[in-house]
């Protein structure tokens, strides 16, 4: 199989500062959409595609057991599924501790959309943590294959919401589960068997939250012969159409090469969560993360550091103010 691509990121028409960041490995496609404001939203997205696409490479089977555990049973043994699941939770632990070493940093994240492509198995690995999103365009029908993690859903999934009133709704943007904003996050996943000449469209919300599916699949049936052409008509349209969010588009397709495949039988037809929301995995990530350091090239924002001249004054003032207290005490 022969896969093919072209991605870009669009700053918008309204916003100052791009915070969506996007990310090209082995087979791997990756979207990120930060938030936490201006540069902390970009500084999250970009450090998520950093550490993920860095830590795909280098986890190993006992990384992998001792993050997963018991999990392991849902799949399998089958590190390449895995690394992506386990990469995207140490992202989540690096951007959570660096919430804590520098306060300034509190509240960042970052939504996190991957797809992974096995040539062997004509299979599509998908991770997902957010509402960025991945939809599949075959034989000219669009379908979505993620699920929003929003409060929309939440609402719908409980029956308080109809879909006909979502788009009266407020707040449609609020997300309940994100890379970064607390000490451990629930990774989804889930498999897919692609076909030759689909096309798949990862996004961030800049897209569909302006143009709705329809349009997409009407843009890219148009267009997917040239994906550049297509995902630049998608932008276009979605600036159009008010470009009040930063937009991301990766799209990619699939062509027979010619080559034989196997098939693998027992596809993960559902949903599978897996969660790092364990002491003893915590403390295995900040080992392994230690232990990955140098692979990383992480550079923390100048303005989101302490001020160390304002601290070094105050100490100043403290220890100039100590010696006068202590020079009136004796002397009276």
């Amino acid at each position: 199989m022969k896969v093919s691509y072209y991605a870009k990121t669009d700053i918008g028409l309204l916003r100052t500062e791009n915070q969506d960041s996007y990310g090209i490995g082995e087979d791997s496609y990756l979207v990120c959409d930060g938030m936490g404001g201006a540069v902390a939203g970009a500084f999250a997205s970009q450090v998520a595609v950093e550490v993920i696409l860095k830590l795909c490479k280098t986890i190993n089977i006992e990384q992998v057991r001792d993050i997963i555990g018991n999990d392991l049973s849902k799949i399998g043994n089958d590190i390449d599924i895995f690394s992506p699941i386990v990469a995207i939770m140490l992202a989540n632990r690096m951007l959570y501790n660096l919430t804590i070493k520098y306060p300034k940093l509190a509240g960042i994240g970052t939504t996190a959309v991957m797809s992974k492509v096995d040539r062997d198995y004509n299979v599509l690995n998908v991770y997902h943590v957010g509402d960025s999103r991945l939809y599949r365009i075959r034989e000219g029908s669009i379908k979505l294959l993620t699920k929003d993690h929003s409060k929309i859903n939440d609402l719908l999934d409980a029956g308080k919401l109809t879909q006909e009133d979502v788009k009266f709704t407020e707040n449609q943007n609020i997300i309940t589960r994100a890379v970064g904003i607390a000490s451990s996050v629930k990774v989804d996943y889930r498999q897919y068997h692609y076909k030759p000449n689909d096309f798949y469209i990862m996004c961030s919300d800049g897209l569909n939250g302006e143009i709705d599916d329809n349009s997409i699949n009407d843009i890219v049936n148009k267009n997917g012969k040239n994906l550049a052409f297509a995902v630049n008509e998608l932008i276009t349209s979605a600036n159009r159409a008010g470009g009040r969010d930063n937009t991301t588009v990766i799209m990619f397709t699939i062509e027979d090469d010619g080559q034989p495949v196997k098939l693998l039988k027992d596809i993960k037809k559902d949903i599978l969560s897996f969660s790092d929301n364990d002491l003893q995995k915590g403390l295995y990530e900040d080992r392994i993360l230690k232990e990955s350091s140098k692979k990383l090239s992480i550079e923390i924002p100048e303005n989101f550091k302490k001020n160390k001249k304002i601290y070094t004054y105050l100490y100043i003032v403290v220890f100039v103010t100590s010696l006068l207290f202590l020079g009136y005490y004796f002397f009276f």
